[in-house]
C-alpha cells in the first residue's frame, strides 16, 4: 500500500554515509572497506537505523539480527551453536569496532564453509533485511519500515505510479494479522469476491506464519507476481469457521481514478466526493471535483474517507488546504531528536468553505486520519462512521548506494490538538455502523469502494476496469449505507 512517508536527500545520505565508512575503516585499519560495495551498503544502512529511527534501538540487538540474517537458509551447513559464537552479549556497552568485526568474522565463515555457494551481496542484504525487520516502536513490532531490495524498490515506486502486476488488494497489518483493506474495484481479488476485513492466513497452501514476512512490502510481494500467473490466497473471514480460498490469476493493470464525486440529495444540494488515496494527483482531482459540484449548486459536502489507507504526506497536505482556513495548523511531526520537529500550516485561502460532513472507518489510515483529524480538531466538520485505523508513524525513503532503499520510521505525527494517534486511531463525533445489506445485489462494500483505485501502504495489484460513468452511487443506493446517510441527515438539518 501506499505509505505516509516523504523523500530522503540522496546525496546527503550517501555523503554522511561515507563518512561514517571513512571512519569505520581508519578505526578497523582496513581502508580498502570503502570499496567493497555490498559492505558499505550494509554501513550506509547500518548508520541510517542508528541516526534517524525514530526510537533508540540496542547496538548489540542490531549487530545480531543482522549475522542472524546472513545465516539464514544455511543451518544444514553451519550449525546455530556455531553462528552463537559469532553473536555479541547483550548486556555489554556499545562498540562499534567490536560490533562492526563481529559481522566481518559472519562473512570470513560463510566464505569458508560455503565455498563458491558463497554470494556476499545476498549476505549483506540478507543482514539488512533481518536488522531491519527487528526494529520495535512503542514495544511492537514496526511493520511500516522495511529493507526494499533494487526490484521490490522498482516496484515500490510503480506503486507511486499506480501502475503494477498483480490481484489488485490493498493490504495493511494489524494485531500482527495481514488485513484485507479493500480489493480495487475490477481487480481479479474483487471479482473474485475478497471483501475489506478479510484476514489473509495462507498463500499458495503456506500458512503465513511460515512465510518470512518481515513488514508489508514483504507480505504485498509474497502474493504479487507476473502478469498470467496465479496465486491462492487462504481467507479467514469474520462469521465463517472455515478458510475460504481463492485462485487468482494476476494481471497488469493501472486504473487513474482516484477521486469519485457525486450529487446525492438534489434538493438540498448535498455533494459527495470519495478519495481512496493520496497519491500524486489527488489535489487536481479533488479540485476539480469541487468544481464539478459547485456547478451543480452544491450547498454542502460528504468527503468518504472510509478505506483510504493513506498515500503521500505533501498531498494530504495540499488536500487539507483547500478545506481549512489559512494559517490553520493541519498537523505536525516529531522525530527522535527535539529538533526533528516540523509543522504544516494551511498557506492560502480554502477552496470550498461550506458545511462539511467527513466519512472514517476502521480502514481509514494515515494521510487520511491527517485530513480528519485537522478537520475535526480544528472545528471545520464533524466526522461520522467508526474509529480510523491508527497508524500514526511516519517512514521515509532512504536510497542507498547499490539501488536498494531503506523505508524507516523516522517520525511520528499529530493532530492539531497535540494527540498522537498511533496505535489507538480518531474517534468520530458520531459513531455509526455500517450495516451490510442482506444479499449480495446489493452489497454497499462494492458500491461505496467506487470506482475509484487506492492508493495503498502497499497494493499487490490494481484494476484495469473503465472507469463507470457518473451516478453510479444513486439514492437508493446511499440511503441504504447508514454512515453516508447519517452525513445527509447532519448536513440536511444545519442547511434548514
Amino acid at each position: 500500500m501506499k505509505f505516509f512517508f516523504k523523500q530522503h536527500d540522496t546525496k546527503r545520505t550517501l555523503v554522511l554515509g561515507l563518512i561514517l565508512l571513512s571512519l569505520l575503516a581508519l578505526m578497523s585499519g582496513l581502508s580498502q572497506v570503502v570499496q567493497a560495495s555490498p559492505r558499505r551498503v550494509f554501513l550506509v544502512a547500518w548508520n541510517q537505523i542508528e541516526r534517524r529511527y525514530i526510537e533508540p534501538q540496542p547496538s548489540t540487538r542490531l549487530v545480531n539480527d543482522a549475522i542472524r540474517g546472513m545465516f539464514e537458509g544455511y543451518h544444514d551447513k553451519i550449525p546455530d551453536e556455531t553462528v552463537g559464537t559469532l553473536l555479541v552479549p547483550t548486556d555489554v556497552a556499545p562498540n562499534l569496532k567490536r560490533d562492526l568485526g563481529s559481522v566481518d568474522r559472519a562473512v570470513r565463515l560463510l566464505r569458508e564453509r560455503l565455498g563458491k555457494d558463497f554470494n556476499q551481496t545476498k549476505h549483506y542484504h540478507d543482514a539488512i533485511t533481518v536488522m531491519v525487520a527487528g526494529l520495535t516502536l512503542d514495544g511492537t513490532r514496526d511493520y511500516y519500515s522495511g529493507y526494499m531490495r533494487p526490484e521490490a524498490a522498482r516496484e515500490f515506486q510503480e506503486q507511486l505510479e499506480n501502475r503494477y502486476e498483480g490481484v489488485g488488494i490493498l493490504i495493511e497489518f494489524k494485531n500482527d494479522e495481514l488485513i484485507v483493506v479493500r480489493p480495487i474495484e475490477g481487480s481479479p481479488a474483487y471479482v473474485a469476491g475478497i471483501r475489506a476485513g478479510d484476514r489473509i492466513v495462507e498463500v499458495d497452501g503456506k500458512v503465513l506464519e511460515s512465510i518470512p514476512i518481515r513488514s508489508v512490502s514483504d507480505a504485498a510481494a509474497s502474493i504479487r507476481g507476473t502478469r498470467g500467473s496465479s496465486v491462492v490466497l487462504g481467507i479467514n473471514r469474520p462469521g465463517i469457521t472455515e478458510i475460504l480460498r481463492f485462485t487468482l490469476t494476476r494481471e497488469k493493470v493501472k486504473d487513474d481514478r482516484n477521486v469519485y464525486r457525486e450529487i446525492l440529495a438534489q434538493t438540498h444540494g448535498i455533494g459527495y466526493i470519495a478519495v481512496r488515496g493520496f497519491t500524486k494527483d489527488v489535489t487536481e482531482s479533488f479540485r476539480e471535483a469541487l468544481a464539478y459540484l459547485n456547478s451543480q449548486d452544491m450547498k454542502g459536502l460528504v468527503l468518504d474517507l472510509r478505506m483510504n489507507p493513506g498515500g503521500l504526506l505533501d498531498k494530504a497536505i495540499s488536500f487539507s488546504e483547500m478545506l481549512l482556513p489559512r494559517n490553520a495548523l493541519i498537523t505536525y511531526t516529531q522525530g527522535r531528536e527535539a529538533k526533528d520537529y516540523e509543522e504544516y500550516r494551511v498557506k492560502g485561502q480554502p477552496v470550498y468553505s461550506g458545511p462539511l460532513v467527513v466519512l472514517v472507518d476502521q480502514f481509514s489510515a494515515s494521510a487520511s486520519e491527517i485530513v480528519a483529524g485537522a478537520i475535526k480538531d480544528n472545528g471545520r466538520g464533524r466526522l461520522v462512521g467508526q474509529t480510523t485505523f491508527g497508524k500514526g508513524s511516519v517512514q521515509e525513503v532512504i536510497e542507498l548506494p547499490d539501488r536498494t532503499a531503506l523505508k524507516l520510521t523516522v517520525a511520528k505525527y499529530y493532530t492539531p490538538s497535540g494527540r498522537c494517534i498511533h496505535g489507538t486511531g480518531i474517534e468520530p463525533d458520531y459513531a455509526v455502523k455500517l450495516v451490510r445489506p442482506a444479499t449480495a445485489e446489493t452489497a454497499i462494500e462494492p458500491d461505496l469502494s467506487p470506482r475509484v483505485a487506492a492508493p495503498p501502504r502497499e497494493a499487490t495489484g490494481e484494476s484495469s476496469a473503465t472507469p463507470p460513468k457518473e451516478g453510479g452511487l444513486q439514492e437508493p443506493r446511499w440511503r441504504k449505507d447508514t454512515q453516508c446517510a447519517a452525513a445527509v441527515a447532519l448536513l440536511e438539518e444545519s442547511l434548514q
